[in-house]
């Protein structure tokens, strides 16, 4: 079964990567029909990458096949000024960290996006939150928060 979004936007000469979300008895097998001029498709991991380099809206037709039988589904990508045309699935590592993110943590939390399936259902953002906003930070890098308050 082929999941997750399907149109996909991007800016001109931007780095193009997009994962083609797909449940199955793996291993899956990947192809895209109509792949314009700039993009290449991995046909193991599903992986487009590449660039596009005049705008443009480019419909194209994923398939993923496995021992099973296989799917297909149109997919748009919009060449232009406008991006994030569907909502971005993913996790943000602020409810789980808080201000105690490390590389570790983040590397893990990726890992088990992968590990539960969720990748493969469309899940592809890994938002990183660690209180960067803050105006005072402690000589430790902690954030200390203020309250503003009328006077």
């Amino acid at each position: 079964m082929i999941n997750g979004a399907r149109i996909f936007g991007i800016r001109p000469g931007s780095p193009f990567l997009y994962k083609i979300a797909a449940t199955g008895t793996k291993p899956l097998r990947y192809a895209v029909r109509n792949l314009p001029a700039g993009l290449t498709v991995d046909s193991t991991t599903g992986l487009i990458t590449g660039a596009l380099e005049k705008e443009g809206e480019f419909h194209m037709q994923i398939s993923v096949s496995n021992t099973l039988g296989h799917a297909t589904r149109g997919f748009t990508v919009r060449c232009g000024p406008t991006i994030s045309l569907t909502p971005p699935m993913g996790w943000n590592s602020w409810n789980c960290w808080g201000l105690s993110v490390d590389d570790t943590k983040v590397r893990s939390s990726a890992q088990a996006l992968l590990d539960k399936g969720l990748a493969d259902h469309g899940w592809n953002y890994i938002n990183i939150d660690d209180a960067w906003q803050a105006r005072r930070r402690t000589p430790q890098g902690r954030s200390q928060q203020t309250i503003n308050s009328p006077t």
